[in-house]
């Protein structure tokens, strides 16, 4: 055998070498990814071979529900958290981030997971629970709060609606403001010994709290038949609003705090012969609410105190009231009859906002700061017209006398047709005609100066309004969403046209806009799609200097008409003696057409400029 045979056999081996290794390498790669019975004989089937795989066997159990991986994370105050099958759990030592306050994160770093969260788990450590903290949990059904915890801040567990259950730790102090409210499911709470401040409307909408129990070696507070008093009875600080029924006040009580029977269910309430003070929102929402006694004694009803109390029937009020807060009886709409007693000197605005049956304010005749006139309320000396009751219909001429359209004065007002204001009014206020929707004409009297802001706005049957030439401002939105409208003359001397001026008059056609006019505000003409021509009492140069501001393209889309082609010629004219009287001499003439207002003198011959 020769070399070279040799060597050819020797390369033959080595590569079957390699070909053998590589076989086994396989092999056991195989065996690896496999279970091992899979290669085995199967002994049940002897006549399968044993490099035949055996068939898995059929699991009769049911599948496992999928382990939800953890989300965690660590907050800006060093803490940790983590959530786990519906499981939040947050750990660390000391407070809480207040969120939502000034130089913290607006939202925890969970806030995005509440839907998920089913419990929530506070650690061992910590002190205080933040503001806002688990807000808006509303799937979460319990809560673990240590020993330890000293604070719950405010709105801490807001709107967490599924909360059945919290059981508050004796170390607690301070419960924060709104800390429980909206927690619907709640229908019992114990305050500890410990706790020294109970913040306002921390229990209010927890729509099935029965019962607010504290426990009796507390030096701050005591519950009194399941409601929360002040410890020595004098503060009524909440009423657990998932009772309903009658409820009468102890007389030890001297002040009702804020929001006490929000979203109360009861239907009647006597209010205790101590009580001198209401506080602001005190009943408001009380929707079932139809009877209150108020004793004599009250001197204050605050802000708010009974609005949205639904069915709220006539109140009588107290001959020792002193002031009536803004909105107190907002949307009381079943209420048609209220008298305000001699002893009342303040009422703030807007305080029968809504209430749509009333049918008259009468006033005490011996109140020297208020007066009612055919049904309607005016300050002392009739000059100020404050409310018009929202029942009254048809045609209203307002008193000769009055100089001052109060804010929001007829709002609501939706069954008025047709007023006639005196001379001698010179201002009409913010909303004073808002949302009189079946006014057609109004007339206004040559002594107005000014127009507040939304004054006519969603007058939406009113299809024209001559505006005084006297009027030197007019103020933002006033004839907003006047859908009927279809022209208007703003006066010479106006000098802006506001914001939202003609928002939404989707039937305006025409407008004369003076040449004082120097801005157009934005969105002054927004919506205003059937505007074909304005007419302006300028040249082109000077409407061309006119600030015309962003959303006017509606404005801007129509045809102007400028001082040389304005629409017709004399709108009005008057004329006066000026010599004392006399029949005959030298007239003044004044003459108004849609370029503003020129004055004329009369001889025997003619006009002169």
């Amino acid at each position: 055998m020769n070399t070279e045979t040799t060597d050819q056999k020797k390369r033959i081996l080595a590569a079957v070498a390699v070909l053998i290794v590589v076989v086994i390498a396989a092999a056991v790669i195989l065996i690896a990814l496999h279970p091992w019975s899979s290669f085995a004989a199967n002994t049940d089937n002897p006549g399968e071979s044993a490099a035949s795989p055996a068939k898995p066997a059929e699991s009769t159990a049911e599948p496992e529900e999928p382990v939800e991986s953890a989300l965690t994370g660590r907050t800006e105050d060093g803490m940790t958290w983590s959530l786990n099958n519906g499981v939040l759990t947050v750990l660390g030592t000391g407070n809480m981030t207040n969120y939502r306050s000034e130089g913290a994160e607006y939202n925890p770093p969970w806030y995005d997971f509440f839907p998920e969260i089913k419990t929530i788990v506070i650690g061992d450590g910590i002190t205080g629970v933040g503001d806002y903290a688990f807000d808006a949990c509303s799937e979460a059904t319990g809560v673990t709060i240590p020993e330890g915890v000293t604070r719950i801040g405010n709105s801490a567990f807001l709107n967490c609606g599924a909360l059945s259950e919290v059981a508050l730790p004796d170390s607690l102090e301070v419960i924060g403001e709104n800390a429980f409210e909206g927690c619907g499911g709640l229908r019992s709470v114990t305050i500890p010994e410990g706790v020294k401040e109970v913040g306002a409307c921390a229990f209010i909408s927890c729509s099935g709290l029965n019962e607010i129990l504290v426990e009796e070696g507390s030096t701050h507070y005591c519950s009194i038949d399941g409601a929360l008093f002040s410890k020595d009875r004098t503060l009524l600080l909440q009423y657990p609003c998932g009772r309903s029924g009658n409820y009468v006040m102890p007389d030890s009580v001297t002040d009702i705090a804020r929001q006490a029977f929000h979203g109360s269910k009861l239907t009647q309430i006597v209010i205790g012969n101590g009580v001198t003070d209401i506080d602001d929102c005190a009943f408001m929402g009380a929707y079932r609410l139809t009877e209150i006694t108020i004793p004599n004694g009250v001197t204050r009803i605050g802000n708010r105190a009974f609005s949205l109390c639904d069915e709220l029937k006539d109140p009588t009020l107290p001959d020792s009231l002193v002031s009536i807060g803004e909105y107190a009886f907002q949307y009381c709409e079943v209420m048609t009859s209220i008298t305000i007693p001699q002893g009342v000197k303040s009422i703030g605005n807007n305080v029968f906002s809504g209430c749509n049956s009333l049918e008259e304010i009468r006033v005490a005749p011996e109140n020297a700061y208020y007066s009612s006139k055919d049904g309607v309320l005016f300050n002392g000396d009739g000059t100020r017209l404050i409310r018009c009751p929202a029942r009254r219909s048809g045609e209203y001429t307002v008193p000769d006398g009055t100089t001052y359209i109060e804010a929001y004065a007829f709002e609501g007002c939706d069954r008025l047709t047709g007023m006639t204001l005196p001379e001698g009014v010179t201002f009409i206020d913010e909303a004073a005609f808002l949302s009189c929707r079946g006014l057609k004409y109004l007339k206004l009297p040559d002594s107005l100066i000014g127009v507040g802001n939304s004054a006519f706005e969603e007058c939406e049957s009113l299809t024209e309004l001559k505006i005084p030439q006297s009027v030197k401002s007019i103020d933002d939105f006033a004839f907003d969403n006047c859908i009927a409208l279809e022209s208007l003359t703003v006066p010479e001397g106006v000098e802006r046209v506001g914001t939202g001026l003609f928002n939404s008059c989707t039937s305006l056609k025409e407008v004369t806009i003076p040449k004082s006019v120097t801005v157009i505000d934005a969105s002054a003409f927004l919506n205003c799609e059937s505007l074909q021509d304005v007419y302006y009492g300028g040249s082109e140069a000077e409407w061309n200097a006119v600030e015309i501001k962003d959303e006017n393209e509606a404005l801007q889309n129509a045809e102007i008409h400028f001082l040389n082609t304005a629409k017709g010629s004399v709108l009005e004219a008057e004329c006066r003696c000026i010599r004392d009287g006399r029949k005959s001499g030298v007239y003044q003439v004044m003459i108004r057409d849609e370029q503003g207002t020129e004055d004329a003198l009369f001889t025997g011959t003619g006009f002169k400029l």
